[in-house]
């Protein structure tokens, strides 16, 4: 690991080849020295440290799925358990760790070490899960490690094992499969079953989204209804990506960006907490509570649409 993961991050580094020193110290002094944004958790709206050391895992329990949640939980326990007999074991020889045993803990810290930065209360905790989603790959070998460890069991213990093994891991495959084609392309909104999905997730006062990319679902709405160089308030979508969508073809060509709600014809309004004082000014220019579109996940509203003025 020490040897071939510095040349595996130079190699997949590109902007690093010329000046890696330099470039990867300029990296995390940025993120060392980073801004806070507001973030809502469990309806109280968080603008500073100290923030919830609980925040990272509570946010894994309730956006993983629970059928990935359960079996990589008790995993990671049990592969902590016998990591720790294990280094007592080699503590009491006098002798190093088995390799077996070290590649246990590599394991069990990949799972904790990402999601423990997150929590110490000084850290930037905006973003949502994205921040620590690289404990994620072995968390999934600890899940699948104890699904085919029950599976294995149910073949042996149960006549009917082979069937029942099937089932399981059948069951540990799809419907995680079909959470993401039934989110996508909007997975960044998903709450898990024990918290009753993105409803539930908003009914406890948590994050609906993250930035401003869902907009997009609304510009064909938008190109077809705004008049010729209308302007447009785009909220959290910034004035690079608004350029894009026009650039790729996403967004008419005419239309204009605005900064200031009141200049604008139209608005973007992403509905997060943080930022909702945009659709109460929204409500206050025009009297009208009633977007011209919404984007709707699972009933709850994303982002929605406003014709903020009569078409000139």
């Amino acid at each position: 690991m020490l040897l071939i993961g510095p040349l595996l991050l130079y190699l997949f580094y590109p902007y690093g080849w010329h000046a890696p020193f330099q470039r990867l110290a300029a990296y995390y002094a940025y993120h060392l020295r980073h801004e806070h944004y507001p973030v809502e958790y469990f309806r109280e709206l968080f603008t500073g440290p100290p923030f919830p050391v609980s925040y990272p895992f509570v946010m894994s329990g309730i956006t993983i799925p629970l059928v990935v949640l359960a079996p990589g939980v008790l995993g990671l326990a049990m592969w902590a358990v016998q990591g720790i007999a294990a280094t007592r074991r080699a503590i009491r020889r006098m002798a190093p760790p088995p390799r077996p045993a070290i590649a246990t803990w590599l394991i069990v810290l990949s799972v904790l070490i990402p999601p423990a930065i997150i929590a110490h209360p000084s850290v930037p905790i905006f973003g949502g899960t994205k921040h620590w989603m690289s404990m994620m790959p072995f968390f999934a070998i600890l899940a699948a490690w104890v699904i085919i460890e029950a599976a294995r069991q149910l073949t042996t213990l149960l006549p009917g094992g082979r069937v029942l093994a099937a089932v399981m891991i059948a069951v540990a495959t799809v419907l995680p499969t079909m959470e993401t084609a039934s989110t996508h392309p909007y997975g960044h909104t998903y709450y898990n079953e024990l918290v009753g999905g993105h409803q539930g997730g908003a009914r406890l006062g948590m994050p609906r989204t993250f930035w401003g990319g869902d907009a997009r679902a609304l510009l064909p709405i938008l190109n077809e209804k705004a008049t010729i160089g209308a302007s447009v308030f785009t909220h959290r979508m910034n004035l690079d990506s608004f350029r894009a969508y026009q650039t790729d073809g996403l967004l008419r060509g005419d239309l204009r960006f605005a900064a200031d709600l009141r200049r604008a014809d139209w608005a973007l309004i992403n509905h997060q907490r943080e930022y909702q004082d945009a659709e109460y000014k929204v409500w206050a220019l025009t009297g009208n509570k009633r977007p011209a579109a919404s984007l709707m996940f699972d009933g709850v509203p994303i982002v929605s649409l406003y014709a903020l003025r009569p078409p000139r």
